[in-house]
């Protein structure tokens, strides 16, 4: 009989050679673009899949964000390798079955005409997000001191999300002078935007909000490729990987308490030399392949195969059912339930913590935690259906920089998806992007009725 190392590596061969041959199929067979759903779900699943169980089979050290109880959760690692291995087989027969194309005919989409006003739209949600942002800060002084705050000013967001998503909506504000240029081409809206984004940018930068800076690069290179201009792959790969690297330098480096912009770019000039010398910080960028955020969210998926029908009770699709309370800001309903990012924390690593302190949950271990196997196949499957139906939304849309600005957002929130419950994609996508590119469309096409196309 083969030993847990053995087991391990089978498992870890079998999803590579699955990944592969349905990233051949997807890529040659299929001729999917960079930028479509299942080409990025591919990458971001890998990458959330197979860090952890590589990185049990070559050491057993804890370290990083590499949890205490992983030496208790090895031997769980191969199965959970193995029904995530089943779960894109099912998210790709998803993707692509006749019921994803049916879905997206019930999407509307705006109905965008040459004297449209995204300029409007920009200024009133640029407006709007600038007031929010500053009744969060308020209390601090401003910005500034809140931006200073670095990567403590995460602590100050929990609680408030409904401020704090002027960040998220400026985003967005932004995206609608893309859709101008889209319509008359004129260079000095993409002066303007990147101007706004350059700002955004920034203010990421000092409070190392690396997520939202991935993010906000994923979804305008989507929107791009999709209403503008084609990327070409080869341009995009060498992009991709020096973001990777620099995103990977962030968050090594992201402090907390700064005493000023300067003392910033101060720190951050001694941290980029310390980097010339090869036998320091060696793994800063790529530790989140090995120590950092990439090997999260899986532990949950081999906990949960360990503790449900043992420790725990099915919950029989009662964090599904919950998932409208996280509507309603906790500041207004201080009883409703906690995320399963926290919940978790409390179950498996003891009480204590702040509502900013979590374990991102693997969205399969969330299907596992209610039916078992069968709930974490049935909700890849799910989730093919869905994603397959924005495709067909982006295909259907032509050249609508509408479609095109909901679609970008929604692709580009994948990675948020993949490492979150339910509520990240049912309750965080809508509030935080999609409410706000809805608002803006309104504003745009001067409230003129969505139409729909079943092409």
């Amino acid at each position: 009989m083969l030993d847990t190392p053995s087991l391990l590596l089978l498992s870890i061969a079998l999803y590579v050679t699955v990944a592969g041959a349905a990233a051949v199929y997807v890529h040659r067979v299929r001729r999917a673009g960079v930028f479509e759903p299942i080409s990025v779900f591919l990458l971001f699943f890998s990458v959330f899949v197979l860090p952890l169980p590589i990185r049990a089979y070559v050491t057993s050290a804890i370290e990083g964000n590499i949890s205490e109880h992983l030496p208790s959760l090895v031997p769980f690692l191969p199965p959970a390798v193995v029904l995530a291995t089943a779960g894109l087989v099912l998210f790709v027969a998803g993707y692509y079955s006749p019921a994803a194309r049916r879905v997206a005919t019930l999407i509307p989409h705006p109905d965008p005409r040459p004297d449209d006003q995204p300029v409007l739209a920009f200024l009133l949600l640029f407006a709007f997000s600038s007031l929010l942002i500053q009744a969060l800060v308020s209390q601090l002084g401003g910005i500034i001191p809140f931006l200073l705050l670095g990567y403590g000013s995460s602590a100050e967001t929990f609680g408030r999300g409904y401020l704090a998503v002027g960040f998220p909506w400026m985003f967005v504000a932004s995206l609608f002078l893309l859709y101008k240029y889209s319509l008359a081409r004129e260079l000095r809206y993409l002066l303007v935007f990147s101007a706004v984004a350059v700002v955004n940018a920034g203010m990421m930068l000092l409070t190392g909000n690396r997520s939202l800076i991935l993010y906000m690069t994923i979804a305008v290179l989507a929107m791009v490729d999709h209403s503008i201009r084609p990327l070409r792959l080869r341009v995009l790969i060498p992009l991709g990987a020096v973001a990777f690297l620099l995103l990977n330098a962030v968050g090594y480096f992201r402090g907390s308490d700064y005493e000023s912009v300067s003392d910033y770019v101060a720190k951050a000039s001694e941290f980029a030399s310390g980097l010339r010398d090869p036998g320091e910080k060696k793994d800063t960028f790529f530790y989140t392949l090995t120590t950092g955020e990439f090997v999260v969210p899986f532990e949950t998926l081999p906990q949960m195969i360990r503790s449900v029908g043992s420790d725990l009770r099915p919950w029989y699709g009662a964090s599904y059912l919950r998932t409208p309370l996280y509507y309603i800001p906790s500041a207004l309903y201080p009883e409703r339930p906690l995320p399963l990012t926290n919940w978790y924390m409390n179950q498996f690593y003891g009480g204590g913590y702040g509502l900013n302190e979590g374990r991102a949950f693997f969205f399969m271990s969330e299907g596992y935690l209610n039916f078992g196997i069968i709930g974490a196949l049935a909700i890849a499957l799910a989730w093919g259906i869905g994603f397959g139906a924005l495709w067909h939304y982006g295909k259907n849309s032509g050249n609508n920089p509408g479609s095109a600005m909901l679609y970008a957002l929604t692709v580009a929130f994948m990675f948020r998806a993949i490492a979150g419950d339910f509520s990240s994609i049912l309750v965080g996508l809508p509030v935080q992007n999609l409410s706000a590119s809805v608002l803006g469309l309104v504003v745009a096409t001067r409230a003129r009725g969505w139409k729909w196309v079943t092409a």
